[in-house]
């Protein structure tokens, strides 16, 4: 069941991806961003991967409050999704983001 749920949620992103470069309107603002990003200054800061998980968490209040197409989005951002990569086993990758992520 568990494998069924991160393969329809895959296939969601897959879509929502494919639609959204077919649709013809300006890209358009979330209603959040990440606040530290790699890259910045203070994500430099971070002295292990936690702290960078920590930093990532969609705050409870927003999270309940978003669209399907905005969580999407912004879930495709995720600054840390190149950690599915990470590990041998793609499925062990696919947990631990799913694990270390509440947008998941």
């Amino acid at each position: 069941m568990k494998n069924l749920m991160k393969l329809l949620i895959v296939t969601l992103f897959v879509s929502c991806t494919m639609s959204d470069s077919m649709d013809s309107e300006l890209p358009r603002k979330l209603p959040w961003d990440y606040p530290v990003k790699p890259g910045t200054e203070e994500w430099k800061q971070f002295k292990s991967h936690k702290e960078m998980t920590d930093a990532c968490q969609i705050p409870e209040k927003i999270l309940s409050s978003l669209s399907t197409k905005d969580l999407t989005a912004i879930c495709l951002q995720y600054p840390l999704l190149i950690d599915m990569f990470a590990f041998n086993i793609p499925d062990y990758g696919i947990d631990a983001v799913f694990d270390n992520f509440n947008g998941l």
